[in-house]
């Protein structure tokens, strides 16, 4: 345990040793920040944040491994399962019209592909310009970018 006095750094340094520069800061900064809101790490904590940090556990085995750290799986229960309900006596219903699967709108005619000619002396911006408004397709516009040196 911390008297939340000790810096993290100083304190778990025997076990930050693996962690070198961001990597180290962040989890440095992690434990002050930590210990300044109340919530001290004790050792355990730590050891899963710099395994974390190590990438040798995910997220999930981190946040298991604080859960069973802090001793809550003892409190963890499962709750009971609801008591099977009594069947019911089966009743006839009426007959229900058959259902179908609704029907796609049909489809609009296919627009026929309006291109303009590239102008001659097209630089490759205003070919950008061109396709992203519209007025010419992607076969065009990889046509004339390729066509056209940097």
């Amino acid at each position: 345990m911390t008297n939340g006095t000790t810096d993290p750094a100083e304190q778990w340094s025997d076990l930050l040793s693996s962690l070198t520069g961001a990597r180290r800061h962040a989890v440095v900064a992690a434990l002050r920040s930590s210990a300044q809101q109340g919530w001290p790490a004790d050792r355990e904590a730590v050891r899963l944040l710099v395994a974390y940090a190590n990438g040798e556990i995910d997220a999930q085995d981190y946040a298991v491994g604080i859960v069973m750290s802090l001793g809550a799986h003892e409190y963890a229960t499962q709750p009971p399962s609801p008591a099977p309900a009594a069947q019911p006596q089966w009743t006839p219903r009426p007959a229900e019209p058959q259902w179908t699967a609704p029907q796609p709108p049909p489809a609009p005619p296919a627009a026929p592909v309006v291109s303009l000619a590239p102008e001659p002396g097209m630089t490759r911006e205003e070919a950008v310009a061109a396709y992203v408004s519209g007025r010419i397709p992607v076969e065009e516009f990889l046509r004339i970018t390729r066509g056209v040196s940097a």
